[in-house]
């Protein structure tokens, strides 16, 4: 039955129109539920008034009651489908929403973890940036400055005091010193270099004091040497003063 066709009904039954015309679907099919079944009761009569009745009368009454209660019982059960259509429509959608916002969530996830990872990679490669720059800039400076160790051990005294001088100057960072004299040693030095451990051979203080161990450079070795220091004619006196704080 038809909402239209049960407002009409439900309005001749004494029901007022504006109300009618406002109420939904649902509450129209109860309304009218009342309605047949007050009908049913309020249409008992008595046995006079079913004999003076037309023969065909009560007939097409109790007719067109059936209809109404087979059109009444079809609505309702088609509405109940409609009522669960709709919700595993409506739990469907919820369920196509929360999968959406779970895939949004993990993009939005993995979108962070990326920009993380390349935040820092930048980061590492403008450190390593840096660091290559530092290290060049030092280096150039060096190289015009700084001198070589000779094979002779005891002026490895001499080359450590003129880098030393050269790193207070230039404000070298510590952890770039004992890299920066590597191309200024000696093969015997380097080799030496070689054997050592990396946390040794990158820390200047270590890697200055393992070289001079192993070129034996004892107190004895230093008198020794510095007995056997003469000023030569050519040399002045400033020139050989310098030489004897290294003999």
């Amino acid at each position: 039955m038809s909402d239209e066709r049960l407002r009409a009904k439900l309005i001749d039954a004494g029901y007022y129109r504006a109300d009618i015309e406002l109420t939904e679907k649902e509450e129209l099919l109860n309304l009218f539920a009342d309605l047949v079944a007050q009908t049913q009761i309020c249409t008992s009569v008595s046995e006079e008034e079913t004999t003076a009745m037309d023969d065909n009368g009560p007939q097409q009454n109790s007719g067109e009651r059936d209809l109404d209660r087979e059109a009444f019982e079809f609505e309702k059960c088609k509405w109940a489908d409609e009522m669960k259509k709709w919700k595993a429509e409506e739990k469907r959608r919820d369920a196509e929403l929360e999968e959406r916002k779970a895939e949004l969530e993990e993009r939005r996830a993995e979108r962070k973890l990326k920009e993380a990872e390349l935040e820092l990679k930048k980061n590492e490669e403008a450190k390593q940036d840096t660091s290559v720059g530092k290290n060049k800039v030092f280096s150039d400076a060096m190289r015009s400055s700084a001198i070589r160790i000779s094979n002779d051990p005891i002026e490895a005294i001499a080359f450590f005091m003129n880098v030393e001088q050269l790193f207070d100057v230039y404000k070298v960072p510590t952890d770039l010193q004992a890299f920066l004299i590597r191309p200024y040693l000696n093969e015997n030095a380097k080799s030496i270099v070689s054997r050592l451990t990396p946390d040794v051979a990158g820390d200047y203080s270590r890697l200055k004091n393992a070289l001079l161990h192993e070129f034996k450079l004892s107190p004895n070795t230093y008198l020794e040497r510095f007995n056997r220091c003469y000023k030569s004619s050519e040399e002045t006196y400033v020139a050989f003063a310098s030489r004897l704080k290294v003999c």
